[in-house]
């Protein structure tokens, strides 16, 4: 089971927008909190999706899933983006 997070409501809905155009943070989060609720802690961990809209909130991305007690980050580019030196 996958549900997707990438970090706090303000960075996650840049990139994960609904077909009605609204962010999907809270019920993402919802889900991820139902379904990690039963774990331990060190159980915890997550994949970020790296996008030029959230690029620059790299920190805060991390410290978001550090602070709920994520063991491990895993993280790696959107694919579909033709990435630019500038952003490199």
């Amino acid at each position: 089971m996958n549900v997707t997070i990438d970090g706090p409501k303000e960075v996650h809905d840049l990139c994960r927008i609904d077909h009605d155009g609204k962010g999907s943070y809270d019920r993402a989060m919802a889900a991820w909190v139902d379904w990690f609720g039963g774990m331990g802690m060190d159980q915890l961990d997550t994949k970020v999706t790296i996008a030029p809209e959230n690029l620059h909130k790299m920190e805060t991305i991390f410290d978001f899933f550090l602070s709920r007690g994520c063991k491990h980050i895993h993280a790696n580019p959107v694919f579909e983006h033709k990435w630019t030196v500038e952003e490199a």
